[in-house]
């Protein structure tokens, strides 16, 4: 645990934030009494991997921490010293490693709090924590040579405005080769940030590439969330085509990458891989790889069964050609994932039709792994892996 926590406090990739690269600075404090110095304040990672909560809120009389993705685990409510600062310690559990969501709140106000690490998540920037996982160690390494991630701005006829995207390119990167592309979706409430910067997918793909388990690839991350006027949350037609018609030939005039299927792939977590499940599949001819994290194979709420929606019958009804136009189909889940159920019932129809016996199905669950990042940055790891080859 030692040398985990080391490496954590050491590593400067857990400081990498859309507001800054360099560590945060502690919390400068005016007290009452005129005097005004820095302190260590939000969430303090400790040398057994428990955290020390501090907070000053003078005039407050409760904070509290809530850990948003366990209901196991209970709110810490923190003690108020004479000083006005509020301290608690959260235990370290393997159980909560990777990136977890916190919200503070005092006197029952949500607050943000400055000198917590902050990302975008539920529709806004919130604080959280990165709790040691010995499952990220590989990519912490400071001196793997780094690719490198750009924002990217493009004319959308679907959305009849400009939009953006954030493309990553591996260290190396040429316009003397092509590379093979990998669109990538994040989840609901999220946008086209959080794959860089809560998923970490550049430095984990820097590290995959460099030990050599990971052809070099570009990687195109789009906001998910966007929907043309009348669209609801579940409706996708308006991305998809946005994706298709507008983004992707951008990047292919852009950017030295393939335009073959068999150099293309699609991936995406949650309501990302209802997306990337919806699209890949309508358009075999664009795409090669499919991964879904914790994934499903439609976000439809109606009444129709996976069997019967449109874009899935190759799966179910051909499966010689499902085997031929995708050299990968990838799903996977953390076993403690509150959605599981709804994998579950997609389960049942991939193994009633025998699409978990097929060359191209690749499967994994991650025994106590939650619906978040620190799950699907092991989706991104073995997915990656399979891909290109």
């Amino acid at each position: 645990m030692k040398n985990l926590v080391k490496a954590y406090l050491e590593s400067p990739i857990f400081t990498d934030m859309t507001f800054g690269y360099t560590r945060l600075r502690d919390e400068e404090i005016h007290f009452p009494d005129g005097s005004a110095r820095r302190e260590k304040t939000g969430a303090i990672l400790q040398e057994n991997g428990d955290f020390l909560f501090r907070i000053y809120a003078p005039k407050a009389e409760e904070v509290r921490v809530e850990v948003t993705i366990d209901p196991e685990t209970p709110d810490l409510y923190l003690e108020k010293d004479a000083d006005g600062f509020f301290t608690g310690v959260l235990p370290y559990s393997k159980r909560l490693a990777g990136p977890k969501t916190i919200n503070y709140y005092v006197d029952g106000a949500l607050m943000l709090h400055p000198a917590t690490p902050i990302f975008y998540w539920n529709f806004r920037p919130a604080n959280y924590i990165e709790v040691p996982d010995s499952e990220q160690l590989y990519f912490l390494d400071p001196y793997i040579p780094r690719g490198t991630v750009r924002r990217e701005y493009f004319d959308s006829k679907a959305m009849g405005e400009r939009e953006s995207c954030l493309v990553y390119t591996p260290y190396g990167y040429s316009g003397d080769k092509e590379y093979p592309v990998l669109y990538l979706q994040h989840g609901h409430t999220e946008d086209e940030t959080c794959w860089i910067y809560n998923g970490k997918a550049g430095y984990i793909l820097d590290a995959l590439i460099a030990e050599g388990s990971v052809v070099p690839m570009v990687v195109v991350m789009n906001n998910g969330m966007l929907r043309k006027p009348g669209e609801t949350d579940g409706d996708y037609a308006g991305f998809m085509e946005m994706l298709l018609d507008d983004c992707r030939p951008f990047i292919e005039e852009r950017y030295s990458v393939r335009r073959d299927k068999w150099g293309r792939a699609i991936a995406g977590l949650s309501m990302g891989s209802a997306q990337a499940s919806m699209i890949g599949q309508s358009r075999p001819d664009l795409f090669g790889y499919i991964g879904l994290f914790s994934g499903f194979l439609t976000l439809s709420r109606g009444n129709t069964a996976a069997d019967e929606v449109s874009y899935l019958q190759m799966m179910f009804r051909d499966q010689e050609k499902f085997t031929e136009e995708f050299r990968v189909f990838y799903r996977s889940i953390g076993s403690a994932d509150g959605l599981k159920g709804r994998f579950d019932q997609d389960q049942r129809f991939i193994d009633e039709y025998g699409v978990n016996r097929l060359p191209n199905y690749h499967e994994s669950v991650y025994p106590d792994r939650f619906h978040d990042w620190g799950t699907w940055r092991l989706a991104l790891r073995d997915f990656s892996r399979l891909i290109f080859r």
